[in-house]
């Protein structure tokens, strides 16, 4: 023990001991109440964030929730005035809308894909500044008369994300045959589809030309489309389904040498109907669907007139039973027909 008091490194070590216990005598209070204050501190930050966190949560519910109340509201009024639409027109159009079997993210969807059938989807671009909406219909060419089945309609979405829900909805309906109008932001959802989702299955307009991917609206184009897309729903080939549709049927009017929607009014989803009507006069489509629709329309519109026809001149069985007659010197017609043979005519 006296060795140990005797070393001067063991007074170094007891005094360093001493000044230890002090400091922590004097400073561990403070220091432990730092430390608590900074947990306190960080436990309220927190439960603020968390606060914070919940009440955007909620918002973005609430916001969420207001948005679907608005969209099933749009909805069941598009409906509601196609109805109507459709009944002052009855005679005029035969369109009836009905309930889509879903709605969701601007999709209305009337049919579920159908194992075995064979679908086409025709795209209209625009380009997404909350004005002309960037639609797709999808058509069931296997059933007689083909079927509206599935509409998208949404004037927000952005032409580089458009590809995305086609790509979604082509697949689903058993790879369906997409038609995309590649008149101008129609080239970055042809390339977009094509190139960078790997989606074939795609109109092509030429194997050589460049940027041929889609087909191009142009004048001969929306003009056959047109004459076509009548055709199609006046022989009851084409059955549509979808409300806003048949409103933009009821106000896509005749303007100089082509067809618009009457201000303030819209014509996108029509103008992909008029695509698809032009394509079903093309090789292509038949070779895909085998029918051969321009010679169907010709054949049932010649039927119609042949029809209408009054037979002139026609005569039972070849026998004309006609009462015969002659003519006296002064003009008076004399029946051989015991019937009338009372004098003059």
């Amino acid at each position: 023990m006296s060795s140990f008091f005797s070393d001067p490194s063991s007074w170094v070590l007891v005094a360093f001991i001493i000044f230890v216990i002090i400091a922590l005598v004097i400073k561990a209070p403070s220091m432990i109440a730092k430390l608590l204050d900074g947990e306190i501190d960080k436990i309220k930050s927190e439960l603020d964030n968390a606060r914070k966190l919940k009440e955007e949560a909620n918002s973005l519910l609430a916001d969420y929730e207001r948005k679907v109340q608005s969209a099933d509201e749009e909805a069941k009024a598009i409906i509601d005035q196609a109805k109507e639409i459709a009944k002052n027109h009855e005679e005029e159009s035969k369109l009836k809308a009905e309930e889509p079997e879903e709605y969701k993210d601007n999709v209305w969807l009337y049919k579920q894909p159908v194992e075995g059938h064979d679908y086409i989807m025709a795209v209209d671009v625009a380009k997404g500044r909350g004005q002309d909406y960037s639609t797709f219909n999808i058509i069931d060419t296997t059933t007689q008369p083909f079927e509206q089945v599935c509409v998208f309609r949404d004037n927000n979405i952005a032409p580089m994300l458009f590809p995305d829900v086609i790509y979604r909805y082509a697949k689903a309906y058993n790879d369906a045959y997409v038609i995309v109008e590649s008149n101008d932001q129609g080239a970055v959802v042809c390339n977009g589809l094509y190139y960078d989702l790997e989606y074939e299955n795609m109109f092509v307009e030429s194997a050589v030309k460049a940027n041929a991917i889609g087909a191009t609206m142009t004048r001969r184009v929306k003009r056959i489309g047109c004459s076509t897309i009548k055709d199609l729903i006046e022989q009851k080939k084409l059955n549509i389904n979808d409300a806003q549709t048949i409103i933009e049927m009821t106000t896509f009017v005749s303007k100089g040498n082509s067809f618009m929607a009457m201000a303030p009014n819209h014509d996108d989803l029509m103008m992909n109907l008029v695509l698809f009507a032009w394509f079903t006069t093309t090789d292509i489509f038949q070779s895909i669907t085998d029918i051969d629709m321009k010679n169907l329309l010709y054949k049932e519109q010649l039927k119609a007139i042949q029809d209408d026809m009054i037979p002139f001149g026609f005569i039972e069985n070849a026998v004309d039973d006609r009462p015969k007659y002659e003519k006296d010197k002064e003009g008076n017609l004399w029946f051989e027909d015991n019937t009338y043979n009372t004098g003059r005519f």
